[in-house]
């Protein structure tokens, strides 16, 4: 006995205890250090094993016990103690510790994965892992950055990668980067295995390119060449291949045939047919090329579209100057045909865009924003994003977007706001009055607890209604919330005298002639009582308690032989209802659901419930697992009658819209007539929930009551209304029209003015029918006459800027022709300084900064010999690119000499600029913007200077 009082704690049977006392055991004593190697290797519990690991700080020790471990989680958390032990004097992993993780399972690796907080050691876990799935998983999903990228880089399938990517897009950059560099690297991998079919593309267009080339001592050999690679793959190529190929051969054997013939004549005309096809060729390669550029770039720069729409009308004058020669064949002309059409559309798609962008954007963002919103809210939000996108047709094979996108996830969006709105309308509205019903009942009988659960349940569901039915509610529920603490409040006052009360009364029946049940029934009937004066008044006498509950014991003494004469009876019970619950099981696994007789289901339903009843009552804690199972088969027959329920009752609350919206019907006899439909169609809907079913009858009653209820008066009152509308809607263009004939001294003014107007004849209901049509036109006749002066205004207002900004720039010029000849004086350098405050106060915004810039660099000082010659050509061929440019925007003729420069630009334009991104720019905005550019070029010889200003001025005229 004495033996076991001093055994050590370390012998405990505890495992905390062993724990506990290990953290004493001093590991420089030799005994004590050996009993903590004894606890790691051999103690039943892990955790008092793991936590003996973590005091040895000999490394070969604590690898050997890691080693002879045989529980994962233990070898898992002691591998991570030694990495963290070893990483305090070294850096990475020991080798000893690499080759123990490499001997772990995948389940342990998982485990040091997912916990480990050393970099080092999950890098090495994951190295050891393979399986793809896994490893996606944890590029997307582990919390430390590192070990996601080494996740990430040893993932190798193509749809793994692919679904990483999109799962890491704008959430880990670099993952993101990671994945996609290596899923590019695979896919070049791919690529660089030459398929078959790029075989055949590669031989006809190399077979094309020498049907261009003259004739040379090589021309043969080439084409021979080519020949037998041909013959290798041609039972591999398609008609439209074969065809290609053969015309390309047909025009390179002609020319051999034409060489060896000396046939001048047929020479000469194969070579005009030759060229034809040539240039046809070419017309296709140029607009395949333009397309394949498009749909790899993110967005087209409208910018372009000048350039673009120049390159599509050039190639198609070049196409049907070489058809003209010679008939294409039907492929050649599908081929060019379906490129032409193409670009075409991609044109038109990016000029919509460009119109109709920021609208989509905006509308799409209004959308976005929304967390919670009202179903009027949705529906005009809605409604204004389809009217942003207009009639607009994206191509498929051009990127997607970024605005189209922003669509998209809106309208998904506004799907999940509509349908959670919809939802929470609908059954505030339903439950709402219920509650009320119950709580004043509840207020009346004085019960305190549901009453306040119940004014809880109507403060949530009024949240859910639409404002103006909300409305109507509130103050109903500030009086019943009155009228709740007024009840609690009394409860409270009365509860003490009441107690005192209910201890006599107990009191009393300690000696009471009354049978058991009686006096059970009293007994209980004055706990409960007890508990509900609690409620009001808890526990603030205790003294009080303990009287009554000594008597509840003493009075329910003669109680007890009775009640054990009651368990037999319970269990009679029970059996009865297990019997229930095997009925009930056996019909739900056997019965026809797909075929159901809905009534006879709910009829089983309601006898199981009332038969179980019948059996009670049942021991509590036997007849509890009974209870349960009874719930639960009755849930499952619940659930079914429920989804028929809900079906019905959706059919009739369909029924009770259609009949809403009659209503409202200006055609009295067809509505009167499609109500009497669906009360026939109502009585033909299947059952529904008891709590549904006089709500919806009297939802759907009051509807048809309404339809029935209209009469002439309500007409006369519209059509009152309706005459009131249109006497304000002429005042309303009175109003407008009044802003047409004044003059516009602020145009901004004038625009809020107008917003007003229109605001308030939009907010006008209906018109009389007869006349509504007139103030209709009157109102947008009128608004179009304020809209062309505002225009007038605001064009007036532009045009003096850009004369304003033409005056600065010719003073600029005058000062830079004047430093150049050498011929400034004080006099008028003082008057062009003047000349500059009065100009410079009213220039374009965009144009202010680059002008006063270049006034500054004058103001600064050069001269001559300061100004290279071929600084001014280079700025001299600015202006002429200008000149150019603007010429291509205004769709004029560019001077013969200038061509070749004109066309070099388009091309340019079309290599470099479609892979730029930019803002959207009308032929106006590009137009002022090349102004804008104009301004910014320094000094020009003066003739030069001269020339393209004459030229770009003539160019602006014709915009």
């Amino acid at each position: 006995m004495f033996k076991k009082l001093f055994k050590p704690k370390w012998q405990s049977a505890k495992p905390q205890v062993r724990i506990q006392a290990l953290q004493t055991l001093d590991i420089n004593d030799q005994n004590d250090f050996h009993v903590i190697e004894l606890m790691a290797k051999g103690d039943v519990e892990r955790d008092v094993r793991l936590a003996a690991m973590k005091r040895i700080p000999q490394k070969d020790k604590l690898i050997t016990l890691i080693r002879q471990e045989k529980d994962n989680a233990v070898r898992f958390s002691a591998i991570e103690h030694l990495v963290a032990t070893l990483g305090q004097h070294q850096a990475g992993i020991d080798p000893v510790v690499q080759d123990m993780v490499s001997d772990l399972d995948t389940h342990a690796l998982i485990g040091i994965v997912e916990q480990t907080q050393n970099v080092e050691l999950g890098s090495h876990a994951i190295g050891q892992l393979d399986d793809e799935s896994i490893l996606e998983n944890y590029a997307v999903k582990l919390p430390l950055a590192q070990l996601r990228q080494v996740a990430a880089h040893k993932l190798s399938s193509e749809d793994v990668l692919e679904r990483v990517i999109k799962a890491s897009k704008g959430k880990d950059k670099r993952i993101w980067r990671i994945c996609k560099d290596k899923l590019n690297a695979l896919r070049e991998e791919q690529d660089q295995e030459a398929s078959i079919e790029q075989q055949i593309n590669e031989l006809c267009h190399g077979m094309e390119t020498l049907s261009r080339l003259p004739h040379d001592n090589l021309y043969a050999p080439k084409l021979e060449h080519l020949q037998k690679q041909w013959q290798r793959l041609q039972h591999h190529a398609d008609n439209e291949a074969v065809q290609r190929f053969n015309r390309a051969y047909s025009l390179c054997k002609a020319v051999l045939d034409d060489i060896n013939n000396e046939q001048d004549r047929l020479a000469e005309e194969t070579q005009r047919r030759r060229e034809a096809l040539q240039e046809r060729m070419a017309a296709c390669e140029q607009l395949e090329a333009a397309v394949k550029q498009l749909s790899s770039i993110a967005v087209v720069d409208p910018k372009d579209i000048p350039a673009l729409q120049a390159l599509l009308n050039t190639q198609k004058i070049r196409w049907d100057e070489a058809s003209s020669v010679v008939e294409p064949a039907a492929d050649e002309r599908k081929r060019f045909s379906r490129i032409h059409n193409l670009l075409q559309r991609a044109l038109d798609a990016v000029r919509k865009l460009g119109e109709h962008d920021a609208k989509i954007r905006a509308a799409a963002k209004d959308i976005l924003d929304l967390q919670d919103a009202t179903m009027a809210v949705l529906e005009q939000k809605h409604k204004s994003l389809q009217k942003a996108l207009g009639d607009l047709v994206w191509p498929e094979e051009l990127a997607w977007p970024e605005s189209l996108k922003l669509q998209q996830q809106a309208l998904a969006h506004y799907e999940r706001l509509r349908t959670k709105a919809k939802a929470l309308e609908q059954e505030a509205i339903d439950n709402i009055r219920h509650r009320f019903t119950e709580l004043n009942n509840e207020i009346e009988l004085g019960h305190l607890k549901p009453a306040n659960r119940l004014l809880k349940e109507a403060n949530q569901l009024v949240k859910h209604l639409p404002v103006k039915i909300a409305s109507n509610y509130q103050k109903q529920l500030r009086e019943l919330t009155a009228k709740v603490n007024e009840l609690r409040d009394w409860q409270g006052f009365v509860a003490t005298p009441k107690k005192e009360d209910l201890c006599v009364e107990m009191e009393a029946l300690q000696n009471a002639d009354l049978d058991p049940q009686a006096l059970a029934s009293k007994i209980r009937r004055l706990q409960d009582e007890w508990r509900k004066l609690g409620e009001a008044d808890k526990g603030r006498n205790k003294a009080s308690w303990d009287r009554f509950s000594s008597a509840a014991d003493k009075a329910y003494e003669p109680c007890r032989g009775y009640f054990d004469e009651l368990s037999e009876t319970r269990q009679r019970n029970l059996e009865k209802r297990q019997q229930i619950c095997s009925q009930l099981s056996t019909y739900l696994d056997q019965y026809d659901w797909d075929n159901a007789d809905w009534p006879a289901v709910n009829e089983v339903y309601e006898t199981a419930k009332n038969e179980w009843r019948m059996y009670s009552p049942v021991e509590r804690k036997e007849g509890k697992k009974a209870q349960e199972e009874f719930n639960d088969l009755l849930n499952k027959l619940s659930d079914k009658l429920q989804q028929e329920f809900e079906r019905n009752k959706k059919q009739r609350e369909g029924l009770i819209e259609q009949v809403n919206g009659l209503v409202e019907d200006e055609n009295l006899s067809n509505a009167i007539d499609q109500t009497k439909e669906l009360q026939r169609r109502w009585k033909q809907t299947g059952m529904v929930a008891r709590r549904d079913d006089a709500r919806l009858w009297k939802r759907f009653r009051s509807g048809c009551d309404q339809v029935f209820a209209r009469r002439d008066k309500e007409r006369e009152v519209a059509q009152q209304e309706r005459q009131q509308n249109l006497v304000h809607g002429e005042h309303i263009c009175e109003q407008i029209e009044q802003l047409a004939e004044s003059h516009v001294e602020n145009v901004q003014e004038v625009e809020t003015e107008l917003r007003q107007l229109k605001s308030r004849f939009g907010e006008l209901g209906a018109f009389p029918r007869d006349q509504q049509e007139q103030i209709n036109k009157s109102f947008k006749n009128v608004c179009e006459q304020v809209k062309q002066v505002l225009d007038r205004a605001y064009k007036a207002e532009r045009e003096q800027r850009f004369s304003t900004l033409w005056g600065a720039i010719d003073l600029c010029d005058q000062i830079e022709r004047q430093r150049l000849g050498d011929s400034a004086s004080e006099a008028l350098t003082t008057q062009i300084e003047e000349q500059w405050q009065q100009l410079s106060a009213n220039l374009p915004v965009d144009a202010e900064l680059p002008l006063k810039q270049r006034y500054q660099r004058i103001q600064d000082g050069f001269d001559a010999e300061q100004v290279s010659p071929s600084a001014l050509q280079d700025n001299a061929d600015q202006l002429r690119d200008l000149c150019i440019r603007l010429e291509i925007a205004a769709g004029v003729d560019t001077p013969a000499q200038d061509q070749q420069r004109r066309m070099e630009l388009q091309v340019d334009r079309l290599a470099d600029g479609l892979s730029q991104r930019s803002e959207n720019t009308s032929v106006t905005g590009l137009v002022e913007q090349l102004q804008m550019e104009w301004c910014s070029v320094g000094p020009v010889a003066s003739p030069e200077r001269q020339q393209y200003t004459q030229r770009f001025k003539s160019a602006l005229a014709k915009v």
